[in-house]
């Protein structure tokens, strides 16, 4: 749960809508998060982070990739009747562009 969040959280608990008011939850909050992005060693993990999730999910692209080749391959050779291979080829590509985004999104 990130800061505001966490704020939030803490005036619905309270019950004061209008603690948020005076501004001075929101100069905390922005403060926060300038120190967050001014600091190197957030920016290093957040950069390791980066590097671990590409690491673990480049098998899973790749594998999708190959399922989804051979998917709109075989749709398009034993149901020529149905899928043309430009259509299956123009899905590859969309299906591919999906799961591009959520392997890397």
């Amino acid at each position: 749960m990130n800061m505001r969040q966490q704020i939030a959280k803490k005036i619905i608990l309270a019950g004061d809508p209008h603690a948020f008011d005076d501004g001075t939850l929101l100069a905390e909050v922005e403060q926060h998060e300038a120190r967050l992005a001014n600091d190197p060693e957030v920016q290093r993990r957040k950069e390791e982070a980066r590097k671990v999730v590409n690491r673990e999910y480049l098998p899973v692209l790749i594998i999708g990739l190959l399922f989804n080749a051979m998917l709109w391959g075989l749709a398009a050779w034993f149901l020529s009747g149905l899928v043309k291979p430009a259509f299956a080829a123009i899905a590859f590509v969309a299906t591919s562009a999906f799961l591009w985004r959520t392997v890397r999104g």
